[in-house]
């Protein structure tokens, strides 16, 4: 089951939505921008907050929409991922670099 934070990931920045497939009964994360509407991979799988690979997805949708992206480690392990926008700085700092990224993401995505 995906968290809150992965599913505002999935809707907010990779404007990703929910369907069941009928034949399956597996619920999708599905992009609708494209028609038929495709089947992008089971809500179970998805997991940017620990899953370093789709984390940088993530990334890679912030900066198509104009954001510039810095990453920092801190001595103590911490990591501090930032997004720029518009002369604004956008923070996410946590010991797991995945959701880090997402916490600034999200700091992002809410302005």
């Amino acid at each position: 089951m995906a968290t809150d934070i992965d599913r505002e990931m999935a809707e907010k920045v990779m404007r990703l939505f929910q369907k069941i497939d009928v034949f399956t009964n597996v619920v999708y994360w599905c992009d609708g921008s494209v028609y038929p509407t495709q089947f992008i991979m089971p809500v179970k799988d998805w997991h940017p907050s620990t899953n370093i690979v789709q984390a940088f997805e993530v990334v890679g949708k912030m900066r198509e929409r104009g954001s510039c992206f810095k990453l920092e480690c801190r001595a103590s392990g911490e990591f501090i991922a930032v997004f720029y926008r518009n002369h604004i700085r956008f923070i996410g700092e946590d010991d797991n670099l995945a959701m880090a990224i997402c916490l600034a993401t999200k700091k992002a995505v809410e302005e």
